[in-house]
Order: C-alpha cells, then sequence, then structure tokens
C-alpha cells in the first residue's frame, strides 16, 4: 500500500495545496513539505519492508484496466525493487530540502499555489514513472513529467519586465518560449516511445498470446526480442526507446532545452535536475539493462545492445559539448545546466557499458553516480540560488570576490564544486572512481577520450568558482556592497544546504551497504572492515591517480585565468582560429540553430496551414454571399410574381362582380339587353360607315 500511496498523495496533495494558497499562501508551503516529508518516510518503509519481509524481489502488484479477447491489453500496476526503491528515496529525501528551501526563497511570490501545485504533481509524476511496472504506464508518467517540466520553467510567464534575451519584449514571453521548447522536445521523444510500445505489443502479441509490456514478463522469455528481430524493426524498436531517455535526460540530440529551462525558479530548476525530471532517462536507461540482464542471466543470448551502443556514443557526445558549453558560459544558472547534461553524460555512458558488456558492477556504479549527482548538483544550484538571491545577479563576469560578502554560501558550494570534480573523500570522488575502474573494457582510445573529458568538467567548475568568488569585485557588486543590499541568506534556506553538504561528506561510510543493496544482497553486510577495505582499493586505485592527476592540471589552467586574473581570457579567445570556436559553443552553433529551423518550419507549416483555412473560409464566404444574393433576388422575383398574380386575381374578380351583375337570370330582361346590344352595335356601325 505504502508504494501506490507514494505517488497518489503527491498528485492530490498538489490541488490541495492549490486550494489551500487561495486562503492562505503560507499554509499551501507548510502543507506541502508534509507531504514531501510523508513520501520519504514511506520510501523508508517500503526499504524497511524489503529488508524484513520474506517476500521474494522484485516485487509486484498489478491489476488489469481494460480488457479485449478473453485477455487483459492494458495493465496498471507497481515494481518494487532495489533500482526502483533507492531512486524514490533519492527523490523524496532531496524534495524535502528544496522544499525547504523553497518556504524562504519563494516567500514573496504572489502566485504561489500554481507553484505549489507544479512542483507536487512533478513529484507524484516521478514517483509514478519509477515505480512502474511496464512501459505504457511509464509512457503515462513520462508525459505527466514533461508537462509538469512546461509548468515550471514557464511559470514566470507573467513577467513584464523588459527582456535581456533578444528576440522577446518582455521576460514574460522568454518563459514561455523556453517552457514551449523542453514541452515540444520532450513530447516529441514520448512521441517515439508510444511508437516503440506499439511495436513492442504487436511483438508480444505474437510470442505471448497477448500483447503485454509488464518488464518482468519481458526479462522472462526473450521470444519477443526475436519476433522483433525477425520483422526487421528491432534496430528501429532500440533507436525509439532510447530516443525518450535521451531527450528528458538532455542528452545528445535532444540536449539544446536544458540551459533555457533554467528560467524558472531556481527551487524548480533544482527538483527538475537533481530528482525528477533529469533522473527520468537514466531511470528508463537503467531499467532498460535490468531487463536486458536478466534475459542474459537465464543463458539467453542478447539483440538490445544497439540501446547500450547508442548511449555510449550519445553520452559521450553530450560531456564533450556541455563541458564545452558551460567553459564559455557567462550566466550562472545557465553554467549549472550544462553541468547537469554534462554529468548525466557520464551515466548514459556507464550504464551504456553496463548494458553492452551485461557488467552488473558498471550498472551499480552508475546508479551511485545518481546518487551522488543528486548531491552535489542539488548543492551546486541551491547555493547558486543564495548568490542571486542575494545580488540580484546572474553573469558570473559581473560578480567577484563574493567570498568576502558570503562566507557560508562559499564553503558550501566550495564542497559542492569540489565533490562534482572528485576530490577526496567526498561522495563525488568515490563515484567517480567506481566508473574509472569499470571503463578499461572498451577499446583504448574512446577510453582514453572518456577519461580526457574529467579535464572539461574541472575547467568549468573552476572557472565558475573563480569568477564568483575570487578576483576584484565588478562595478556592480561594488554599487550593491554600498548600497547595502548584499544581505545574508535566510536560515530557512541555508539549513538544506548543510545537510546536503554534510552527505557529501558522510555518505561515503554507506557505500559498501548500498552498493551490496543495489547488488541484490540481503542481508546487507555493514561491518567496519568491509568499509576500510572498499575505502583502501579505491583511494589506492589507478582511476584515483588519473583523476586527482586531471584535477591538478585543470587548477593550473584556470588559476591564472579566474582566480589571480594575472592573464586575461580576451589573449587566449581573441586569437583567429579559437575566437572562431569560441564564438560557435556561446551560439551552441549547429543543434540550437536546428531546433529553432525545426521551430520556424512547424510554425511556418502553421501559419501556411492557417492562411489555407483562412482563404477557403474567405470562398466559402464568398461563394455563401452570392448564393445569398441570388437566394434574395429569386425572393424578390417570386415576391413580384406574387403580387402580380394576386394583382390579377383581384381585377379579375372585380371583373367578375361588375359582369355578375348583367346575368339576372331571367329570360326576358337577357332578350331586352341583348337587342338593346344589336341595337347599339347598328348605331355604332353605321355611324362608323358615314365617317368613312
Amino acid at each position: 500500500m505504502e508504494a501506490w500511496a507514494i505517488w497518489l498523495i503527491p498528485l492530490i496533495g498538489s490541488f490541495i495545496a492549490y486550494g489551500i494558497a487561495k486562503r492562505r499562501k503560507s499554509y499551501a508551503g507548510y502543507f506541502s513539505l508534509g507531504i514531501s516529508i510523508m513520501c520519504f518516510f514511506l520510501s523508508v518503509k517500503i526499504l524497511y519492508d524489503m529488508i524484513t519481509s520474506p517476500l521474494s524481489l522484485p516485487y509486484q502488484d498489478t491489476f488489469n484496466l481494460f480488457y479485449g479477447f478473453g485477455v487483459a491489453y492494458l495493465e496498471f500496476g507497481i515494481l518494487i525493487d532495489e533500482f526502483s526503491v533507492l531512486i524514490i528515496i533519492i527523490i523524496a529525501f532531496i524534495s524535502i530540502l528544496i522544499f525547504i528551501y523553497s518556504l524562504g526563497y519563494m516567500r514573496e511570490e504572489i502566485d504561489l499555489g500554481r507553484y505549489w501545485f507544479w512542483m507536487n504533481f512533478s513529484l507524484g509524476s516521478m514517483f509514478l514513472l519509477v515505480i512502474s511496472n511496464n512501459f505504457i504506464e511509464m509512457l503515462l508518467a513520462f508525459l505527466m513529467v514533461s508537462l509538469c517540466n512546461w509548468g515550471l520553467i514557464s511559470f514566470w510567464y507573467k513577467k513584464t519586465n523588459p527582456s535581456l534575451v533578444p528576440g522577446f519584449d518582455t521576460d514574460g514571453k522568454y518563459n514561455r518560449h523556453c517552457g514551449t521548447k523542453a514541452l515540444i522536445t520532450i513530447f516529441i521523444a514520448g512521441c517515439f516511445m508510444e511508437v516503440a510500445i506499439i511495436l513492442l505489443e504487436f511483438a508480444t502479441m505474437n510470442s505471448f498470446g497477448h500483447p503485454t509490456s509488464n518488464f518482468l514478463t519481458l526479462s522472462k522469455d526473450n521470444c519477443w526480442v526475436t519476433k522483433l528481430l525477425n520483422a526487421g524493426i528491432l534496430p528501429l524498436f532500440s533507436i525509439l526507446i532510447i530516443s525518450s531517455s535521451l531527450a528528458i535526460s538532455a542528452q545528445f540530440p535532444f540536449h539544446d532545452w536544458l540551459p533555457e529551462s533554467t528560467a524558472g525558479p531556481i527551487t524548480a530548476s533544482t527538483l527538475m535536475f537533481s530528482a525528477t525530471t533529469i533522473n527520468a532517462g537514466v531511470y528508463i536507461l537503467g531499467r532498460l539493462f535490468l531487463i536486458n540482464y536478466d534475459l542474459y542471466s537465464l543463458s539467453v543470448a542478447s539483440e538490445l545492445s544497439l540501446i547500450f551502443e547508442i548511449a555510449i556514443v550519445c553520452g559521450l557526445i553530450t560531456i564533450i559539448l556541455t563541458g564545452a558549453y558551460g567553459i564559455v558560459a557567462r550566466d550562472l544558472k545557465r553554467i549549472l545546466a550544462f553541468s547537469t547534461s554534462n554529468q548525466l553524460g557520464y551515466i548514459f555512458f556507464i550504464f551504456g557499458v553496463a548494458g553492452l558488456y551485461l557488467n552488473y558492477s558498471a550498472f551499480v556504479a552508475g546508479v551511485l553516480y545518481i546518487l551522488a549527482h543528486s548531491i552535489f548538483n542539488s548543492l551546486l544550484f541551491l547555493s547558486s540560488g543564495l548568490i542571486i538571491h542575494s545580488t540580484g545577479i546572474k553573469n558570473v563576469y559581473e560578480m567577484g570576490s563574493l567570498r568576502k560578502y558570503m562566507k557560508k554560501t562559499y564553503i558550501l558550494m566550495i564542497i559542492g564544486a569540489f565533490s562534482i570534480v572528485g576530490i577526496p573523500p567526498l561522495v563525488g570522488y568515490l563515484s567517480i572512481q567506481l566508473i574509472v575502474n569499470e571503463i578499461f573494457v572498451l577499446p583504448a582510445w574512446i577510453t582514453i577520450l572518456f577519461i580526457m573529458t574529467f579535464l572539461l568538467t574541472n575547467l568549468y567548475i573552476f572557472r565558475m568558482i573563480g569568477l564568483i568568488f575570487f578576483g576584484t569585485e565588478s562595478e556592480k557588486i561594488k554599487k550593491i556592497e554600498t548600497m547595502e543590499k548584499v544581505h545574508k541568506p535566510t536560515s530557512i534556506m541555508t539549513v538544506p544546504l548543510i545537510i546536503l553538504a554534510t552527505l557529501s561528506f558522510g555518505l561515503i561510510f554507506f557505500y559498501p551497504t548500498i552498493i551490496n543493496f543495489i547488488s541484490r544482497s540481503i542481508p546487507l553486510d555493514i561491518s567496519f572492515d568491509k568499509l576500510l577495505y572498499f575505502l583502501s582499493n579505491t583511494y589506492l586505485s589507478i582511476g584515483s591517480y588519473i583523476i586527482v592527476t586531471l584535477l591538478i592540471v585543470g587548477l593550473l589552467i584556470t588559476y591564472p585565468f579566474y582566480f589571480t586574473r594575472k592573464i586575461s581570457t580576451r589573449a587566449i579567445t581573441s586569437k583567429y582560429l579559437i575566437k572562431d570556436i569560441h564564438k560557435l559553443l556561446k551560439k551552441r552553433v549547429i543543434f540550437n540553430p536546428l531546433y529553432y529551423s525545426f521551430y520556424q518550419g512547424i510554425f511556418k507549416l502553421g501559419n501556411a496551414t492557417k492562411n489555407f483555412h483562412q482563404s477557403i473560409d474567405k470562398l466559402y464566404y464568398g461563394v455563401g454571399q452570392r448564393i445569398t444574393k441570388l437566394g434574395n433576388a429569386t425572393k424578390n422575383f417570386h415576391q413580384s410574381l406574387d403580387k402580380f398574380y394576386c394583382r390579377l386575381a383581384y381585377s379579375v374578380r372585380k371583373s367578375g362582380d361588375h359582369i355578375r351583375k348583367f346575368h339576372t337570370g331571367k329570360i326576358n330582361l337577357n332578350l331586352i339587353y341583348y337587342v338593346i346590344s344589336i341595337f347599339l352595335s347598328l348605331i355604332i356601325i353605321y355611324a362608323l360607315v358615314k365617317l368613312s
């Protein structure tokens, strides 16, 4: 029952929170916080039941919604296993911290009802996606998460202040555009997933006698894979199903919606990038790995390798592209958005390695990186929220030396930055080591290229830290300091960051237990000896030396440019070739223009269709007017004819009345009239003869 309640409560609560906000805004926030806390306790209760219950895992509870031809063809249910439970615990815990932070960050917001509605609905939708036991239910949750994306990104669509973005009059129009861009991109990928499910249903109909997309059913027999392979559509199915995962996690070639998605509140961005939306794609890929791995465990040859090959290629391209974008970006929130896409690329890459080589240890490394990413990404985003909230500045080049004024924020953000670049003993370091230790099965050139991408991460993170907290104050910071506008954040906004920073250090002691849990080893081994053995092996691994070396190189490169500012970056970026590359990266040439070309093409097609329908309407209107005029003329003619007939009838009737007076019915009188008429006629004839 806890698994059913964990997604129903936030979905129902979203409507209640909206209603509460209409009466008392502040109460809606506390109510939503209560929902997230309740969801966290439910997730912990599920974990406790998993460990103590004799039920075998994975466990599912399902019921059929519709029936056809005597068999169920649409089901709705939940699936509980180690992967899904760990993800819902991460989502629930991170959401609590974000909701606490929101109480301070959004307290002056007017439209809080709509904010809490989308936050709660996003939380419930993500829970539903994670515990779904079939692809159709997952697709429904996928589309719900996408809709929440749109609502949160375009939250400030009513803003009327002038926009700094070319092509947009107001910030409100720009925010609407950003939300629409994300919605279009992810919904297109949702359509891909829908087509993949249709192909899957046909394959399972021929294989099992009834259509199904149930994960456990698919993982027990690969005859559906054979049907797709024999029909020649397995590559198409693989491309379609992985596209949905790539799109919602902002991976190449769908990565360009993510930078604009920072238009909403920083709390909404943190929820999307650390707990809900972005994690949806890697969860789908992880679920595909488990299906593939279970088929392999049954001594069945795997034919789904194309999915994981695409994940490796797209993940690696995303890491390189977004890392390069992060090095040239100026907006603080955009740098972190590129960082998010960049870090998710590592998870896609290692999940791809896990699926391609059927390596469960690589899968475990990827899951642990999801955990680490949720912590340090939330810490970085919420820290940046404190900076923007305090200074009102987003451009990192307009900051500088903020460590003097925001010491606590400086320390917290440094912890998040050190974790993401892999400085020991933080949680990010261990996660990176686990990934590096699993990639040596790849060809040497791919391994080297992948390892070198960590240098890109070091460069954009150290650049960000240097520009914000070191060097000299910018003119804007000096003005703010003079006007005494730099103010300390409230404790309700600082507490979540302290918790995240503490976890960045403390979680490493639980890593062996978590690895045990994900590896399906229950009861869990939580001995100190195992912890010591794990940490010593990790710190002394070859990956450790590689990462530390890249850290030193990254710091040496960025230190003179962004920390001491002794060398101007313009001295480098003004060079001919580097200048062109720098310009291309700033404009995100190829993919961003390609999106807008596609968008403009759709827009023009829509306008052409609109103009065509307007022309048809004008034609119909013109024909209608002429038919109306013809009808009116015919009506007038018939009315005139009716009048003529009426007058003729009236004249005949009057004439008849006069003539009738001469017809009395008496023979003698009629003879007299006859004789008189003859007599008068003779007189007239005589007169005419005389005259002639």
